[in-house]
């Protein structure tokens, strides 16, 4: 059987021995405490203070009361301060504009016109298709101004107006036909 102190040399042998032999004491109760204050802290920087404060976690606790308060003040802060509407422009200002497609390839079901005037929602703008001339068509009232725009072609082909006089990079790797609208009457 192998003993522990077969593997220390001379000198760890005797200290070890001495160590055996020491008397056990109790620790006294403050000596904790006195190796705690004989340590210098480290003063925290403010932004590190500022750091902690933010990573720490709040305790929160719920009860009815609170949130009854919270949400009286919820409703008075709804209700009280006006909310910023959006008023539609009245139909004096509006140009009608006319978005023809006629699309490259035949297993066409859907096309859409997509835009910055209709928040690039594909449901409120679909086209119609005229079986007479083959092209997809759409009319819609816009404000005077620069009117970004795609048209969505079976819901998930995105293409640029081919017959746009104008063209914006969307900040996505695509490119966008702007309509200029300036006047009473208007056609794409």
């Amino acid at each position: 059987m192998i003993n522990e102190n077969d593997y220390l040399n001379g000198e760890e042998k005797r200290i070890a021995e001495e160590i055996q032999k020491m008397e056990l004491r109790d620790v006294p109760p403050t000596f904790s405490d006195s190796v705690m204050n004989s340590i210098k802290k480290e003063k925290t920087p403010w932004w590190k203070k500022i750091l902690q404060w933010i990573n720490s976690p709040i305790e929160l606790r719920l009860t009815p009361l609170r949130v009854g308060l919270t949400v009286s003040l919820a409703l008075l802060v709804i209700f009280l301060f006006p909310r910023d509407e959006q008023v539609p422009p009245p139909a004096a200002n509006v140009v009608s504009v006319h978005f023809e497609f006629k699309a490259p390839y035949d297993d066409v079901q859907k096309v859409s016109v997509i835009g910055s005037f209709n928040d690039w929602s594909a449901e409120s703008a679909s086209m119609r298709y005229d079986n007479t001339t083959g092209i997809w068509i759409y009319e819609t009232n816009l404000q005077p101004g620069d009117h970004e725009y795609v048209f969505l072609v079976n819901g998930n082909i995105v293409v640029p107006d081919p017959k746009a006089n104008h063209y914006r990079k969307d900040g996505f790797g695509s490119i966008n036909s702007i309509v200029s609208v300036r006047s009473n009457e208007h056609a794409i």
